[in-house]
């Protein structure tokens, strides 16, 4: 099911045209972003950002795992090897999307059923593919929930669609300002009510 999109640009500053090899493109420029999503009237994330670019484009995302920190022959024999493959043999079928570049800093809250706050996550940057129901935050990527537990990494995929998050980089995970254990890549596949790490050290939890 895809999601309802409203968008609030503010101080909207250009917009031109562009060509290319696959397609004629309207370019918006933006200073200041707001962008509810809702699902059967309820609202699922809301998304702040400031310096939006938006562009259509004939895209093919080529993403593929990332054994940057992770062990490859472990990460083999674990299910979610396969679970992933096929989530990103859909996600990288060429096709034209709606594509939304932040630039100085995004914030996205994420809300429950009840219109109640799940968690937040913000990053330096951010790409957004709006058809692909995708989002690559990137650079200073952190999760936070409202019990004062936070996630830190640099790099994390949101597939809202299917309502996977994913990023193979290291993680840390701290209470307010202290450091309760360390981790390689994370793994969710229902919104970060549950998620997989590895080679933990210490304790890697955002509920308790």
């Amino acid at each position: 099911m895809k999601l309802i999109l409203l968008i609030f640009l503010l101080t909207f500053l250009s917009c031109e045209k562009k060509s290319s090899n696959y397609n004629m493109s309207n370019i918006e420029f933006a200073e200041e972003m707001q962008t509810y999503y809702f699902e059967n009237e309820n609202m699922v994330f809301s998304l702040n950002a400031r310096r939006m670019q938006k562009e259509t484009q004939n895209i093919n995302l080529n993403i593929s795992h990332n054994f940057f920190c992770v062990d490859e022959d472990y990460f083999y024999t674990d299910s979610i090897y396969k679970i992933l493959d096929s989530i990103f043999l859909k996600l990288n079928e060429q096709t034209f999307s709606e594509i939304i570049n932040f630039s100085s800093g995004v914030l996205l809250d994420y809300f429950e059923d009840n219109n109640k706050l799940s968690f937040n996550i913000k990053s330096n940057e951010a790409v957004q593919y709006v058809e692909k129901d995708l989002i690559h935050l990137k650079n200073n990527v952190v999760i936070s929930s409202p019990n004062n537990r936070s996630l830190h990494t640099n790099n994390l995929f949101w597939d809202s669609y299917n309502q996977v998050m994913w990023t193979y980089d290291s993680i840390i995970v701290k209470n307010i300002d202290t450091i309760q254990g360390r981790g390689c890549g994370l793994f969710s596949f229902d919104n970060l009510n549950n998620f997989k790490t590895f080679g933990v050290k210490g304790k890697v939890n955002l509920e308790d």
